[in-house]
């Protein structure tokens, strides 16, 4: 069920979200049934995705309730890859809530999840997240520091999308900083990485964003 609830969550054609939340509560349902904590865990994490994904009324709040408890499970366990997942994936629904406190709360467990996962790529994509949160908590420096961890990480790899990401949020945090010359590079490296994946809207924003910052350089 867990499998399928993947499968449908990962097609996501009409009603598949739907299809998805069904098997998943369904395998957590079992699951708990014969306390299976590290088959819960996972379980709820991919159903917190799903509502993550789906964001209908009252969506996130579900997201949150299912992801906290299957970090709760996976720390209980001592599982730190599925406790690194279901604490990246709560501090992304927090980072989308951005209720009273969920910025703080969203910095937080990324931090915590960052720390523990054992895949460099996928640290640096969580990075990314954290560095935006930072941005949008008036961090900027912190945002700056955070992104080049993650990009650090990346030397050598052909992760493009998690590349150009970096760059994107790195250009923001130097804006935001007013080091308009950073925040250019910045841009106009993003706009190379989206123009190699094909990526044609994300160039057209990060080639707009660097012109802006030429204006800024040159009032």
């Amino acid at each position: 069920l867990n499998t399928l609830g993947n499968a449908y969550l990962q097609r996501r054609g009409p009603g598949d979200l739907a299809q998805a939340i069904t098997h998943l509560d369904e395998s957590a349902r079992l699951a708990r049934e014969v306390d299976d904590k590290p088959q819960l865990a996972m379980s709820l994490n991919t159903l917190g995705n799903a509502y993550l994904q789906r964001r209908g009324p009252g969506d996130l709040a579900q997201a949150i309730t299912h992801l906290d408890e299957s970090a709760r499970l996976a720390r209980e366990v001592d599982d730190k890859p599925q406790l690194a997942m279901s604490l990246n994936t709560l501090g992304n629904a927090y980072l989308q809530r951005r209720g009273p406190g969920d910025l703080v709360q969203a910095i937080t467990h990324l931090d915590e999840g960052e720390k523990i996962d054992p895949d460099p790529v996928s640290r640096a994509m969580t990075l990314n997240t954290l560095g935006k949160a930072h941005i949008w908590n008036n961090e900027p420096r912190k945002a700056v520091d955070r992104i080049q961890e993650g990009l650090s990480m990346l030397e050598g790899t052909r992760n493009l999308r998690t590349r150009a990401a970096a760059h994107a949020i790195l250009g923001q945090a130097h804006e935001k900083l007013q080091e308009y010359e950073l925040a250019y590079t910045n841009y106009k490296a993003a706009a190379a990485f989206n123009r190699d994946i094909g990526n044609h809207s994300l160039v057209e924003r990060d080639e707009r964003r660097a012109e802006n910052m030429m204006r800024a350089l040159r009032n």
